[in-house]
């Protein structure tokens, strides 16, 4: 399941050209510090929902968890190359501290896409009710 991670292929929905897609919900979102570092040259696909119900924490960074499931996870879709998804696995520290995972995500008009998320193996932080980086964020 999800090779490369592309959006699926319904009559309402789009398939962008080759590249992995990648679901950012934090410090990669367009704003925040790692985002020109690693995602200046990706194609913006979108803004999105998770299609499940994740728990997206934070405390010295943020960290998606599986459980409990207590929202939909906002965050932006990028269509990213193999060296790009080389170096944020790097950052992220795949696959010995958070875990690249496929999952469907909602864009803008209700398309689907299966994309590329980053996975903490346990809660750590305070949770963000809302699902949103930016409401945990804000002073």
């Amino acid at each position: 399941m999800c090779q490369n991670c592309t959006a699926t292929t319904s009559s309402t929905e789009t398939q962008p050209s080759a590249g992995a897609l990648l679901f950012v919900y934090g410090t990669l979102r367009r704003g925040f510090e790692n985002h020109e570092a690693y995602l200046r040259h990706a194609r913006f696909i979108g803004t999105a929902v998770t299609w499940d119900k994740f728990a997206l924490f934070l405390d010295d960074f943020p960290y998606l968890n599986k459980t409990p499931a207590v929202s939909s996870v906002v965050g932006e879709i990028y269509q990213v190359d193999d060296r790009s998804l080389r170096h944020i696995d790097f950052l992220e520290g795949h696959p010995e501290q958070y875990r690249r995972e496929p999952i469907i995500v909602i864009a803008e008009q209700g398309r689907k896409y299966s994309a590329w998320a980053y996975f903490y193996p346990e809660p750590r932080g305070k949770l963000i009710v809302s699902g949103d980086y930016l409401d945990g964020v804000k002073p």
